[in-house]
C-alpha cells in the first residue's frame, strides 16, 4: 500500500535550496507529477462531465420513449456542444502546462515574489501580482491569513516552496474569507443581513426542504420542520476549528466555540483554524446556513472588540 506524504512547502531544506536558485530532487519529482494530480486532465473532466452526461442519459430515455426526432436531435446537439467545450477547457491547458513544466525543468530557473492564498474555483490558489500560480496536487500547509514569498518555476508558475513573510491585513483576510464562505455555502449579502436579524430567507427555506426526507444522524425531520415553520435563525460565536471524522458518518465538521456543524467537503479547507467566527444556523436542527469571520480580539475579556465587518456596517448605517 502506498502511503501519501503530505507536502510541506515551508520545508527548510527545500526553501534554502530555492534561495540559492536550486531545486531539490523531491521538488523536481513533484513538478514532473504536477499535471497528473488533482488539477490534471481527468479530474477536470470529471468535474465538468455531469452536463453532457446528463444530456446523454436524457437522450437514452427519450429514445426509449420514442420521443419526437426534433427533440432528440436538439438534445444531442447540446450534449455535443457542451462536451466539446468541456474538452477544450481541460485538455489543451493540461498539454500546455506539461510543455511549460518540461521547459522549466530543463532550464531550472527560479523566480520569487510575495503573495498570498485566495479562494477561487473551489479551492485556495497562490496569487502573486494578479498571477495565479500552480500549487502541488495535495493541499499545502499554508494559511490564507499569511503573506508568503513564493519560489516558483517562471513559465508554468509551479510553486516549489513558500517562505513566511508575515500576517496579511486582517480586513483583507476577512473579506477573502467571507467571499469564500459565500461561495461554498451559497449565500449573498442580503441573506447574511437577514440572518444577522435572526431571519430565515425564502431561498434558504427552499434549500432546507430536502432535509425533511433525508435520513441524517445529526437532526430529525421534526426538528427541521419546526425550524422551517418558525423561520428563525440563531447565531453562535467562537474560535473555529476543522474536525475530520472517520467515514461513513458526516466526515467534515466545523467546531465553532463548543458547537459542531456538519459542512460539505468543499467547505472544509475554507475555514482558518483558531480564527473567531459567527455562525448563523437553524435553532433545533443546527444546520449551518451562513458564516462570517470576526475581527480578532485584542482583549479576550472584551467581547465588544469583536465586531464583524465594521466598515460595511458603518456604510449601511450612513446610507440609512
Amino acid at each position: 500500500m502506498t502511503v501519501k506524504v503530505k507536502i510541506d512547502l515551508t520545508d527548510a531544506e527545500g526553501l534554502a535550496a530555492n534561495q540559492r536558485g536550486e531545486l531539490t530532487n523531491a521538488q523536481r519529482e513533484r513538478a514532473i507529477r504536477a499535471a497528473r494530480g488533482r488539477r490534471g486532465c481527468l479530474t477536470h473532466l470529471l468535474r465538468r462531465v455531469f452536463l453532457p452526461a446528463g444530456a446523454l442519459m436524457a437522450l437514452v430515455f427519450l429514445l426509449g420513449g420514442r420521443a419526437p426526432a426534433l427533440v432528440v436531435w436538439v438534445l444531442l446537439f447540446i450534449a455535443l456542444v457542451v462536451g466539446t467545450e468541456m474538452f477544450m477547457l481541460t485538455v489543451p491547458p493540461l498539454i500546455q502546462r506539461q510543455q511549460l513544466l518540461r521547459r522549466d525543468l530543463v532550464e531550472e530557473r527560479l523566480e520569487s515574489a510575495e503573495g498570498r492564498l485566495l479562494y477561487a474555483r473551489g479551492g485556495y490558489e497562490a496569487v502573486v501580482d494578479n498571477r495565479v500560480l500552480l500549487l502541488p496536487s495535495d493541499p499545502p500547509n499554508l494559511r490564507p491569513d499569511m503573506l508568503y514569498r513564493f519560489y516558483f518555476l517562471p513559465r508554468s508558475g509551479f510553486v516549489l516552496s513558500a517562505e513566511l513573510v508575515g500576517k496579511a491585513a486582517t480586513a483583507d483576510t476577512r473579506a477573502a474569507l467571507l467571499e469564500a464562505f459565500s461561495a461554498v455555502f451559497d449565500f449573498d449579502k442580503d441573506a447574511l443581513d437577514a440572518n444577522r436579524r435572526g431571519q430565515l430567507t425564502p431561498r434558504q427555506q427552499l434549500r432546507l426542504l430536502p432535509g425533511l426526507i433525508t435520513v441524517a444522524g445529526d437532526f430529525t425531520p421534526r426538528q427541521l420542520w419546526s425550524d422551517l415553520i418558525q423561520g428563525r435563525i440563531e447565531a453562535t460565536e467562537g474560535i473555529g476549528r476543522r474536525l475530520k471524522q472517520p467515514r461513513p458518518y458526516q466526515p467534515y465538521t466545523y467546531l465553532i466555540g463548543a458547537r459542531h456543524f456538519v459542512v460539505p467537503a468543499r467547505a472544509f479547507e475554507v475555514l482558518i483554524d483558531e480564527w473567531p467566527y459567527r455562525v448563523y444556523h437553524t435553532p433545533r436542527s443546527g444546520i449551518l446556513l451562513s458564516i462570517e469571520p470576526l475581527a480578532a480580539r485584542h482583549d479576550s475579556g472584551n467581547r465588544d472588540a469583536e465586531e464583524p465587518y465594521d466598515e460595511v456596517d458603518s456604510v449601511e448605517e450612513g446610507g440609512a
